[in-house]
């Protein structure tokens, strides 16, 4: 069984072990800081939505320097691939010129200007928009391109050198631009929504050479995909509708969790700690907020961090957000202080079930400290196995079984667990 995620309640009024949240120093005017971005080994970002500013920070969020880029108050996207170099590349906008980026290797000192090259040296003529682009710390670059003369048709590029070339167009049908905002990014995948107010997301993995359409099977398929959260390439949750549902394999079986009655507006990035994970809402700005494990227990951690636009750790003690206190107030960026997992207030996410031997044949033994219903599903979603359990050590025997991956639910009253399960 993994290890367990212990979550802390966070106060932006009142410190509790001292851990909490404190207003970054900046050098610029009041404004709306609403995205956040860690990369390198030092370095966070934010950038806002008026006049898209770039701010730096070099001290883990507690002071921020503004940083002048020649993309002025166009949408961009920011991505580095060490504590000095970054690419700024402009996002959504009608490419009047052949497409391009700047780079800086000084930390934003100094930009230069870059065109995107094929691996012949010719310069990429055929792209309307730029809707996407990513570059991992390996130097593999994904670009996803609206083409001049034809809106309805958008492509991938591929880039092995940090962006130096770009090659293997394909095409990909996302239907609507929208469906690019805030991906969830991967050691080599992106997942997508794939087409806004429809419950499909668009898989790339392999650095993008591989594609994949899922379509989520949720109770009530006439809602809408709000948001998503990814720990890894399997683990994840699904806002749709007010509902969060929860995957084991990469959103091709989707299980409703039960929550508290809260008005939950979005999930943002999972948090990555280690060997764990969390993902975490936020609901209305000011009035809510909150912690949910997506580890193989189940637990919610209500909080008291109100008013986050967004939030993003580099660990358990280093994180930012941009944060504000009333809905008059701009969100402005904040950094966190202390220990996430060693505040006084936490809640644990215990273990009601175990499972084992895993892997195993088909037979396997269950502990269960109370009487619980268990469900075994596969991958598609298909019942292979129910039944109720008393309290104590289990034999369940299930040799037709077929080799692979399958998904344990174990739920009573007072709890809802969810493992996975391999039969070889």
């Amino acid at each position: 069984m993994k290890k367990i995620l212990l979550l802390a309640i966070l106060s932006l009024s009142i410190e509790t072990a001292s851990s909490q949240w404190m207003q970054s120093l900046v050098d610029v005017g009041v404004n709306n800081m609403n995205i956040a971005h860690y990369f390198g080994e030092s370095n966070l970002y934010f950038y806002g939505d008026i006049n898209n500013q770039l701010l730096l920070s070099e001290d883990n969020g507690k002071s921020f320097i503004n940083i002048n880029h020649p993309l002025g108050s166009s949408r961009f996207r920011i991505t580095t691939y060490n504590d000095t170099t970054n690419i700024l590349t402009p996002q959504g906008s009608f490419v009047l010129e052949p497409a391009f980026f700047y780079i800086s290797t000084n930390k934003g000192t100094s930009w230069d200007k870059k065109y995107f090259y094929d691996s012949n040296g010719d310069t990429l003529t055929s792209i309307s928009t730029i809707l996407f682009t990513h570059i991992w710390e390996n130097g593999k670059g994904l670009l996803i391109t609206r083409e001049k003369n034809n809106f309805t048709k958008n492509f991938v590029y591929l880039s092995q050198n940090f962006g130096t070339t770009w090659d293997t167009s394909f095409e990909c049908n996302f239907s609507y631009q929208n469906s690019f905002i805030d991906p969830s990014i991967m050691e080599d995948r992106l997942v997508f929504r794939s087409a806004l107010f429809e419950q499909k997301i668009f898989v790339l993995s392999d650095y993008g050479k591989t594609t994949e359409e899922i379509i989520l099977n949720s109770n009530d398929p006439s809602r809408s995909l709000n948001s998503m959260a990814f720990k890894d390439s399997l683990n994840g949750l699904f806002l749709i509708g007010g509902d969060i549902y929860k995957t084991l394999d990469g959103g091709k079986t989707l299980f409703y969790t039960d929550h508290p009655d809260v008005n939950i507006a979005r999930l943002s990035y999972a948090i990555p700690f280690s060997d764990s994970s969390v993902g975490f809402y936020y609901g209305s700005s000011i009035s809510s907020g909150g912690f949910y494990s997506i580890d193989d227990s189940d637990s919610w951690v209500m909080s008291e961090t109100k008013g986050i636009s967004y939030q993003i750790f580099k660990n358990s003690e280093i994180g930012i957000a941009s944060i504000r206190n009333s809905t008059s107030e701009p969100f402005l960026p904040h950094y966190f202080k202390g220990n996430l997992l060693s505040m006084n207030n936490i809640s644990r996410s215990n273990n009601f079930i175990k499972t084992y031997p895993n892997p195993s044949n088909g037979s396997f033994t269950i502990e269960l400290e109370e009487s619980a219903k268990i469900q075994i599903y596969t991958t598609t979603g298909t019942l292979v196995y129910s039944g109720i359990l008393e309290p104590g050590v289990q034999n369940i025997s299930l040799p037709s079984l077929t080799s692979g991956l399958y998904i344990l639910k174990a739920y009573s009253a007072n709890f809802q667990q969810f493992s996975r399960i391999i039969v070889e």
